[in-house]
């Protein structure tokens, strides 16, 4: 067995440990104080930064959410969901808001081609929607 630390010297493997981790986090009751520690822990979290650490993760917050629907758009090519799916996952993505479109400028280098079109045309129609209203 390999040494897995205090696992092994409690005599207990990772399959073990993963099963009971599987088995505690089906408990409610568990699964409620999970909920309430991650919840704390984010309170916290955002609470003891400044504004500027704030900025720099909430950009980072909707990096993540760019990336998320980079990942649903290569499951619609795939034919795994539909366009409304997809649209569904760009959903947070408010694309009227002024930042965005700067903000996705300078990023979109980081995302393959066709995602970055995707995006893009759907920047454009939303920007011809809103010229026409």
């Amino acid at each position: 067995m390999i040494s897995t630390g205090p696992l092994h010297t409690a005599g207990i493997g990772w399959v073990e440990f993963a099963q009971e981790q599987f088995w505690a986090c089906r408990r409610e009751s568990v699964r409620i104080r999970m909920f309430q520690g991650w919840t704390a822990s984010l309170i916290s979290f955002f609470t003891c930064w400044n504004s500027e650490n704030r900025v720099l993760i909430l950009l980072y917050l909707f990096f993540l959410l760019l990336r998320h629907g980079d990942m649903a758009f290569y499951m619609y090519q795939r034919g795994a969901i539909d366009e409304s799916r997809l649209r569904s996952a760009l959903g947070p993505v408010q694309f009227d808001n002024p930042l965005v479109r700067p903000y996705w400028d300078e990023n979109k280098r980081f995302f393959a081609n066709e995602y970055r079109d995707y995006i893009d045309d759907l920047m454009r129609s939303h920007d011809l929607e809103s010229s026409s209203q």
